[in-house]
């Protein structure tokens, strides 16, 4: 049986926000890229235009390898538009790449593999251009394979009884986010409004229901007990639009 559909404020997505929880990632998984790029940075000192050419092919290697380590946890393909197919076209969508030096290195690096398109020595300034521009890209992601936020916190900073928490575990797979959350009836509907957007019903309670539930009340929910206006909601985002923004304002910009 298919869930319930619900209309949720965008308002909530702009409250106050923290890091519940997250998983710490080995350190090594983020570093392990930098020793090649040390090995590309060090060809791009040579007058050699082999070695040139070999630091824009190891140079292409690094940006692949980190890719496919922050694709394996977070999958951020999935996001992908008919405008930003590519992957460094979704990564600049997302915030996490800017410019588009990375793009002249994969076509450089496309011109030399399949082109053969040789490089000389008037070109090693380029190359070590964009050997900084790879190790830019390196330090930008390292916070990504550093962390993985578990569970996201936010609240309403002008009326504390509303708030809860969204599970970000999950997103290399595809689906949506989970969000548990206290919120008043003005910010829920059940028809679609301008202002809000669509996900799918887990579990709703009412503060009657919740108050015949739970035996006792810490501090946590006193301020929520004498709400009649307050419910309880277990929610699946499905608007694909809203889990792009919720990875932009909760994974990327933490």
């Amino acid at each position: 049986m298919n869930n319930k559909k619900i209309w949720i404020s965008k308002e909530i997505l702009s409250w106050e926000r923290h890091e519940d929880t997250s998983t710490i990632i080995p350190r090594d998984v983020a570093l392990s890229c930098y020793k090649l790029w040390e090995h590309a940075d060090s060809q791009t000192k040579s007058v050699n235009s082999f070695h040139l050419q070999d630091s824009i092919k190891n140079l292409k290697l690094v940006v692949d390898r980190r890719i496919k380590k922050i694709e394996t946890i977070y999958n951020f393909r999935q996001f992908k538009r008919k405008t930003s197919n590519h992957t460094l076209g979704i990564y600049k969508q997302l915030g996490l790449v800017k410019g588009s030096i990375l793009e002249k290195l994969f076509a450089i690096r496309n011109g030399i593999e399949h082109h053969g398109r040789g490089l000389g020595i008037s070109d090693q300034d380029r190359c070590m251009d964009l050997s900084d521009a790879v190790w830019y890209f390196l330090r930008s992601t390292d916070f990504l394979l550093f962390s993985s936020p578990s569970t996201i916190g936010f609240e309403n900073e002008c009326d504390t009884a509303q708030g809860g928490s969204i599970d970000v575990e999950n997103i290399a797979l595809k689906g949506g986010f989970t969000i548990w959350c206290w919120l008043s009836d003005s910010l829920v509907s059940d028809s679609k409004i301008i202002g809000y957007f669509e996900a799918e019903i887990i579990r709703h309670e009412t503060i009657e229901e919740a108050k015949r539930r739970i035996d006792r009340f810490d501090d946590y929910h006193k301020d929520k007990m004498n709400r009649t206006d307050l419910g309880i909601y277990d929610i699946v985002v499905v608007d694909a639009e809203i889990k792009e923004s919720i990875v932009k304002n909760y994974i990327i910009n933490r």
